[in-house]
């Protein structure tokens, strides 16, 4: 803490680090004599002064002024009192700003030159407060480029613009998240290494790579991120062999992207022959990764990958969140997005491989993406995107499993893009609020598949009918399998490929609807929608069993009419099963439709004959089943 309280032993002051304000800086040679005014300010006796341009920079310094010549402050007079980096602070009537002491070689005052350089104070101080409450109540105003810190988060006063405001100051500032410089909590990799001081002073990027190295430096090493948020330029291309990345908490341990277009976390992978290591064994767990993209949505906008994992191999990647949208720890600290519309930048997950053929293959299959959690972006988990690859060496990712992850608010929730993919499988993953970003003129897909032999069990489509393809299989789609899927939505199911079949849950009606939009190839027609078993004694009709059906009713001898549930059939092109027990004495007898009329949505009319007596004939036992009659 600043101070011009004297030492009563030595009569100095008690700090070199930040030294107690003055009320005004010079911004030219002066007089050191006599009450003047500076920088337009009334300089009175008594009143400290950093001057700091004098012609001969040995005379800077603070001073004290005077009626006569002016003093150097006792704090400010001696080697001891200063070092190279020791903080001025200049308090003006609203304003508090700072100066930074810089000299080279040994400090002797007279012979040294003295250099004061404008400073936010952020690389020796921050002003703390207890929480964003404090810092909101505050009635000081700093100048521009001062860090704050409001219970944990770090912010920076700008001009206009931020996110906060200390509005009961007589001038109240904004502030924005401080997320450019440093690490708010240091990195740290276990067992082998802790990132040093020094490490972090030279910078995000260098920490990064170094801390990345030092987690693989020894087998077993883990890469922690304690709880914290961590600035990172795109394309350090962090995923080291076998390494281990954990954090404490995806809402809590976060990666912040800068403002740049590549990936977050990612491998170096070389198009040229021979050049690339095959690199497998890549675990990371509870982080956060949020991307940064223009304000505004536009085709034409750079575009951030968070979690890129192409042409790694059999790797683990669980509990992750990465968007747009802030999330936890982030939350107070970067902006969300204005609109669902400008959110929809970037992609999520991306994974793939180079054709095996390619000299520079180096794997990218068969990995492993456990709840992952996806809000605002373009596109959410995609493998084998042709934006990764050159189509001449096109990507054949196989056997990856998606289990119980989530893409909300993109253009696409999960993709599987190549023709040569293959043996993929989504389990319970859930797709919600698909729409087209601001600008954009893109298809919208909450899946769409191009592959063979990929397989998408449970989970959840939730969009309001907005995307235009619920599931979407390409022409060189085939073999693929969606089953008891729970679809909500109104957007269209279509099948471009060859025997691919889609079985869902109707929301609305609680029944498995199966799908295969190909003409006369009508799969439903194998699948029975409803049945129902009764008998019949004394012109009473007792159903035994029953489903989808609602009521069966006796119109005379042999005639009756069957109701189906509300929704069972979507139209009267059903096939119909009968079989029946005439009588105990065994006559044989047939089941039918009373005539081309009688088939409809809504219900049946069938008519039971005894042929031995040639005439309708109430049987003892009815066993019907009714076949397809879905869109």
């Amino acid at each position: 803490m600043a101070t011009n309280t004297l030492d009563q032993v030595t009569g100095k002051g008690e700090t070199v680090a930040v030294k107690a304000a003055c009320v005004v800086q010079t911004t030219a040679n002066i007089t050191l004599s006599g009450e003047q005014t500076i920088n337009s300010v009334a300089v009175v006796a008594d009143d400290r002064v950093l001057v700091k341009d004098q012609t001969d920079a040995t005379e800077n310094g603070i001073y004290i002024c005077g009626t006569g010549l002016w003093q150097r402050a006792d704090d400010f007079n001696e080697v001891r009192d200063v070092v190279s980096g020791t903080l001025v602070a200049i308090n003006g009537t609203s304003t508090l700003t700072f100066y930074k002491l810089n000299y080279t070689g040994s400090l002797s005052f007279g012979s040294t030159n003295l250099n004061f350089i404008a400073s936010n104070g952020g690389d020796s101080m921050v002003v703390e407060f207890a929480d964003l409450t404090a810092l909101k109540a505050d009635t000081n105003t700093y100048a521009a480029g001062v860090r704050v810190d409001a219970g944990g988060a770090t912010y920076v006063t700008v001009s206009s613009g931020g996110s906060v405001s200390n509005s009961a100051s007589p001038t109240p500032q904004t502030f924005v998240p401080f997320i450019a410089a440093s690490p708010i909590r240091d990195y740290v990799v276990t067992p082998q290494h802790f990132a040093t001081t020094a490490e972090l002073e030279a910078g995000n990027d260098a920490a990064m790579i170094a801390w990345a190295d030092a987690s693989v430096a020894t087998p077993g090493g883990i890469a922690m991120l304690p709880s914290g948020i961590y600035t990172i330029t795109p394309d350090l291309e962090l995923f080291r062999d076998a390494m281990t990345i954990k954090g404490e908490g995806r809402n809590r341990s976060q990666l912040i992207a800068t403002e740049a277009a590549g990936s977050i976390l990612s491998r170096q992978w070389s198009p040229s022959p021979g050049t690339n290591d095959y690199l497998q064994s890549v675990h990371v767990s509870d982080i956060g990764i949020i991307l940064r993209h223009p304000a505004t949505a536009d085709p034409a906008n750079y575009s951030q990958v968070g979690l890129d994992t192409l042409h790694v191999t059999r790797s683990l990647f669980e509990n992750i969140y990465v968007g747009n949208y802030p999330f936890g720890i982030s939350s107070d600290t970067v902006g969300a997005p204005s609109s669902q519309a400008n959110s929809r930048q970037g992609r999520a997950v991306v994974g793939g491989t180079t054709s095996a053929g390619n000299p520079a293959y180096s794997g990218g299959e068969v990995n492993e993406y456990h709840n992952i959690f996806m809000a605002g972006i373009q596109k959410g988990a995609v493998i084998d995107d042709p934006v990764d690859y050159d189509v001449s060496s096109s990507s054949a990712s196989y056997g990856c499993t998606f289990l119980k992850c989530e893409a909300q608010i993109c253009e696409m929730g999960f993709g599987q893009l190549s023709q040569y993919g293959a043996g993929n499988s989504w389990y319970d993953c859930a797709v919600q609020s698909v729409n087209q970003a601001t600008g954009s003129s893109e298809t919208t897909y909450e899946w769409r598949i191009e592959g063979f032999d990929n397989t998408i069990i449970g989970g959840l489509s939730e969009d309001g009918g907005a995307a235009d393809y619920n599931i979407y299989f390409f022409n060189t789609s085939k073999r693929n399998v969606v089953s008891h899927r729970l679809n909500a939505n109104a957007a269209a199911f279509t099948d471009l490929g060859t025997d691919n079949v889609i079985k869902v849950i109707n929301r609305v009606t609680g029944r498995n609807e199966l799908f295969e939009n190909r003409g006369a190839n009508d799969l439903n027609r194998m699948r029975a929608q409803a049945s129902v078993v009764f008998t019949v004694a004394a012109t009473v009709v007792t159903i035994e069993d029953s489903t989808g059906v609602a009521s069966v009713v006796r119109n005379s001898i042999g005639d009756y009419t069957i109701t189906f549930d509300t929704g069972v059939f979507d139209n009267g092109n059903w096939e119909m099963s009968a079989n029946g027990a005439v009588n105990n004495s065994a006559n044989i007898g047939t089941i039918q439709l009373k005539n081309l009329n009688s088939a409809a949505s809504t219900g049946a009319g069938i008519l039971s004959w005894n042929i031995t007596t040639a005439a309708l004939d109430d049987f003892g036992l009815y066993q019907l089943k009714f076949f397809g009659g879905r869109a």
